[in-house]
Protein backbone atom coordinates (compact mmCIF):
# COMPACT_ATOMS: atom_id res chain seq x y z
CA UNK A 1 0.00 0.00 0.00
CA UNK A 2 1.40 3.37 -0.89
CA UNK A 3 1.53 5.51 1.83
CA UNK A 4 2.47 9.05 1.97
CA UNK A 5 3.08 11.95 -0.14
CA UNK A 6 2.59 9.97 -3.47
CA UNK A 7 -1.57 9.88 -2.03
CA UNK A 8 -3.84 12.16 -3.76
CA UNK A 9 -6.10 13.82 -0.52
CA UNK A 10 -9.36 12.84 -0.46
CA UNK A 11 -12.53 13.27 1.48
CA UNK A 12 -12.64 12.81 4.67
CA UNK A 13 -14.51 9.13 5.99
CA UNK A 14 -17.07 9.94 8.71
CA UNK A 15 -15.49 8.20 11.18
CA UNK A 16 -12.34 11.05 10.71
CA UNK A 17 -15.18 14.18 10.62
CA UNK A 18 -16.52 12.81 14.29
CA UNK A 19 -13.32 12.40 15.72
CA UNK A 20 -12.37 16.06 14.31
CA UNK A 21 -15.65 17.20 15.80
CA UNK A 22 -15.31 15.62 19.02
CA UNK A 23 -11.47 16.96 19.40
CA UNK A 24 -12.87 20.33 18.53
CA UNK A 25 -16.04 20.24 21.06
CA UNK A 26 -14.42 22.52 23.98
CA UNK A 27 -14.24 25.96 23.50
CA UNK A 28 -9.92 27.44 22.85
CA UNK A 29 -8.98 30.75 20.98
CA UNK A 30 -8.69 29.57 17.34
CA UNK A 31 -10.94 26.88 17.78
CA UNK A 32 -13.59 28.22 15.36
CA UNK A 33 -11.59 28.71 12.41
CA UNK A 34 -10.22 25.57 12.48
CA UNK A 35 -13.70 24.27 12.93
CA UNK A 36 -14.29 25.79 9.34
CA UNK A 37 -10.62 24.54 8.13
CA UNK A 38 -12.42 21.01 8.69
CA UNK A 39 -15.31 21.28 6.91
CA UNK A 40 -13.26 22.19 3.79
CA UNK A 41 -9.92 20.03 4.12
CA UNK A 42 -9.25 16.98 2.32
CA UNK A 43 -6.71 14.32 4.03
CA UNK A 44 -4.22 11.52 2.60
CA UNK A 45 -3.06 8.94 5.04
CA UNK A 46 0.54 9.58 6.24
CA UNK A 47 1.31 6.18 7.69
CA UNK A 48 0.48 2.96 8.75
CA UNK A 49 -0.16 4.09 12.05
CA UNK A 50 -3.42 5.86 10.49
CA UNK A 51 -1.76 9.25 10.99
CA UNK A 52 -3.34 11.59 8.02
CA UNK A 53 -2.05 14.92 6.89
CA UNK A 54 -4.93 17.76 5.78
CA UNK A 55 -4.79 19.87 2.79
CA UNK A 56 -4.42 23.27 3.04
CA UNK A 57 -8.21 25.52 2.93
CA UNK A 58 -8.84 28.65 1.55
CA UNK A 59 -10.18 29.68 4.85
CA UNK A 60 -9.29 32.17 7.98
CA UNK A 61 -6.38 31.37 9.78
CA UNK A 62 -6.22 30.10 13.45
CA UNK A 63 -5.35 31.56 16.34
CA UNK A 64 -5.05 28.81 18.27
CA UNK A 65 -1.62 30.00 20.87
CA UNK A 66 -0.28 25.88 20.38
CA UNK A 67 0.67 23.88 17.47
CA UNK A 68 -1.06 20.93 18.95
CA UNK A 69 -4.18 22.85 20.68
CA UNK A 70 -6.37 19.59 21.46
CA UNK A 71 -5.70 15.96 22.11
CA UNK A 72 -7.97 13.01 22.40
CA UNK A 73 -6.71 10.25 24.65
CA UNK A 74 -8.38 6.66 24.69
CA UNK A 75 -7.82 3.30 26.39
CA UNK A 76 -7.99 0.57 24.17
CA UNK A 77 -9.29 -3.29 24.79
CA UNK A 78 -5.86 -4.18 25.68
CA UNK A 79 -5.96 -1.42 28.46
CA UNK A 80 -3.32 0.85 26.48
CA UNK A 81 -3.87 4.77 26.18
CA UNK A 82 -4.35 5.56 22.66
CA UNK A 83 -3.76 9.63 21.82
CA UNK A 84 -4.87 11.45 18.76
CA UNK A 85 -3.09 14.90 18.27
CA UNK A 86 -4.24 17.81 15.97
CA UNK A 87 -1.65 19.64 14.51
CA UNK A 88 -1.73 23.15 13.90
CA UNK A 89 0.94 24.95 11.47
CA UNK A 90 0.75 28.57 10.84
CA UNK A 91 -2.59 29.03 11.72
CA UNK A 92 -3.74 26.27 9.54
CA UNK A 93 -4.97 22.18 10.27
CA UNK A 94 -1.55 20.11 9.45
CA UNK A 95 -2.13 16.76 10.55
CA UNK A 96 -3.86 14.34 13.12
CA UNK A 97 -1.95 11.92 14.76
CA UNK A 98 -1.75 8.70 16.35
CA UNK A 99 0.32 6.85 18.83
CA UNK A 100 0.04 4.70 21.58
CA UNK A 101 1.68 4.90 25.07
CA UNK A 102 3.62 1.77 24.82
CA UNK A 103 4.97 2.25 21.41
CA UNK A 104 2.62 -0.61 19.69
CA UNK A 105 1.04 0.44 16.24
CA UNK A 106 -2.59 1.50 16.65
CA UNK A 107 -5.00 0.29 14.85
CA UNK A 108 -7.13 3.13 13.57
CA UNK A 109 -8.98 6.03 15.18
CA UNK A 110 -11.12 5.55 18.59
CA UNK A 111 -14.66 5.70 18.56
CA UNK A 112 -15.09 9.72 18.69
CA UNK A 113 -17.99 9.56 21.46
CA UNK A 114 -14.91 7.23 23.99
CA UNK A 115 -12.48 9.79 23.41
CA UNK A 116 -11.50 11.89 26.74
CA UNK A 117 -10.48 15.28 25.12
CA UNK A 118 -8.13 18.12 26.48
CA UNK A 119 -7.22 21.31 24.88
CA UNK A 120 -5.22 23.92 26.44
CA UNK A 121 -7.29 26.82 27.60
CA UNK A 122 -10.52 25.52 27.85
CA UNK A 123 -12.38 25.78 30.68
CA UNK A 124 -14.97 23.04 29.28
CA UNK A 125 -12.04 20.67 28.68
CA UNK A 126 -10.91 20.65 32.07
CA UNK A 127 -7.96 20.34 33.72
CA UNK A 128 -5.70 17.54 31.80
CA UNK A 129 -5.31 14.74 34.75
CA UNK A 130 -3.59 11.47 34.24
CA UNK A 131 -4.98 9.75 37.34
CA UNK A 132 -8.92 10.71 36.29
CA UNK A 133 -8.93 7.22 33.83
Amino acid sequence: MTIGKDLPYRPLTRHEREVLDKLLEPSFPGRDELLAQVKLARARELDDDGCIEFSRVPAARSQAQFSIPTEGEYRDVEGITLHVQLHVVDGFVKQLELYKEDGSIPTGLPPASELRVFAAHSKEAGTWNRDEK
